[in-house]
């Protein structure tokens, strides 16, 4: 279908990987980690929250959201009319 021009694929330089998220993230692995167990997503709704002092972050739940890539041919009514005759 073509329904690209092109794709572009980016990779940090060496030594310069450091992502302004990873910050975010480590604040939350440290509240996970003291925490003894956690059974519910609830728990993980609000352990994001806490990890920011400085704003309340967003989390938005997906459940439900999700499909399997095995079926999405299926359901978009896609077919592949060309044959790979190498394999």
């Amino acid at each position: 279908m073509k329904s690209f021009c092109s794709i572009e694929q980016k990779f940090p330089e060496p030594g310069h990987s450091y992502l302004d998220s990873d910050r975010d993230f480590a604040q939350i692995e440290k509240l996970v980690r003291k925490e003894q167990n956690i059974y519910t997503v609830d728990k993980y709704v609000n352990l994001f929250a806490q990890s920011q002092k400085r704003s309340k972050p967003s989390v938005t739940l997906m459940n439900g959201k999700f499909f399997s890539l095995k079926d999405l041919p299926e359901l978009l009514h896609l077919f592949n009319n060309h044959v790979n005759s190498s394999a």
